[in-house]
């Protein structure tokens, strides 16, 4: 949220969690260079491949870097989890962690969403629809014509 908010004017900027997937690969090969050759790593030189050529014959360059790095990233990022020799220990921290993260985020969002409402984003500069308010994703049931969900937040 605080990217979105703080680095919207700047659309290269709001790429740094690529940046991050990218630096852990590259400092994951340098520890580590030796390349398997076994079927993962040939379902991904096919689809760098594939991601390559599209590249060269789509109409609009910038379009399908971009759809290119949406594809790619979660490769980079898989391989460099793959290559990772982590302990039962560290296992269990780095859970113990995410969980932690996960209640701080779900607590936060339920504060957000009953006490400061829709017009805490809106004031932060999330995007409206054409009446003003959050978009409809911002809803609990709100497709269908459902009036329930159109009041309560996400």
């Amino acid at each position: 949220m605080i990217f979105f908010v703080v680095l919207k004017d700047i659309p290269v900027l709001k790429l740094w969690r690529d940046v991050v997937i990218i630096l852990i690969f590259i400092l994951g090969k340098l520890r580590n260079s030796k390349v398997k050759i076994n079927s993962t790593f040939i379902i991904n030189i096919i689809l760098v491949s594939l991601n390559i050529i599209y590249i060269i014959i789509a109409p609009n360059i910038f379009q399908a870097i971009n759809i290119t790095r949406v594809y790619l990233l979660p490769l980079l990022l898989f391989e460099s989890i793959r290559n990772l020799h982590l302990t039962k220990n560290e296992i269990q921290k780095i859970a113990k962690l995410v969980m932690y993260n996960t209640i701080v985020v779900c607590l936060y969002g339920i504060f957000q969403a009953y006490f400061l409402g829709p017009t805490f984003l809106i004031k932060l500069g999330y995007e409206t629809n054409i009446k003003g308010n959050l978009p409809a994703s911002f809803y609990l049931s709100n497709y269908g014509g459902s009036s329930i969900g159109r009041s309560i937040q996400r």
